[in-house]
């Protein structure tokens, strides 16, 4: 079993196999054993995350520094978000491919109004422009 470790706040304590290391928080006692991933815990929530390790050019990087600051969010944040919204635009377009496999193509004036109701502009072949 891979052990992690338990951070609060910015102290991160070792948690092994056979001595998970108790922590204080606010009198009340803590000890974790952990398997693949961390516990982060924030004043008295707690919550497991999965840590990557990203690598990408320097100016994307720059670029999602930058973005990450003006939403007032850490680039881990950004990126977390960034990813959700990935995965979710994916499965709309997939669920948008099977239903348009079951009842033909979205025709000119659904694509107009969806776009209506979106508050976007139609670009070619239905994407928003």
């Amino acid at each position: 079993m891979l052990w992690g470790h338990l951070a609060v706040g910015a102290i991160s304590t070792p948690a092994t196999p056979t001595s998970p290391k108790p922590l204080s928080i606010i009198g009340e006692s803590l000890s974790v054993e952990l398997a693949a991933h961390t516990i982060v815990c924030d004043s008295i929530v707690c919550v497991q995350v999965d840590r990557f390790s990203v690598t990408m050019e320097p100016d994307l990087g720059a670029a999602v520094r930058d973005a990450a600051e003006r939403a007032g969010m850490s680039v881990s944040g950004w990126l977390a978000q960034a990813a959700a919204d990935r995965l979710r635009n994916d499965l709309l377009g997939a669920a948008l491919d099977v239903w348009e496999a079951e009842d033909g193509p979205f025709g000119d004036e659904e694509l107009d109004a969806a776009a209506a109701t979106l508050g976007i502009a139609r670009g070619s072949r239905g994407h928003a422009a």
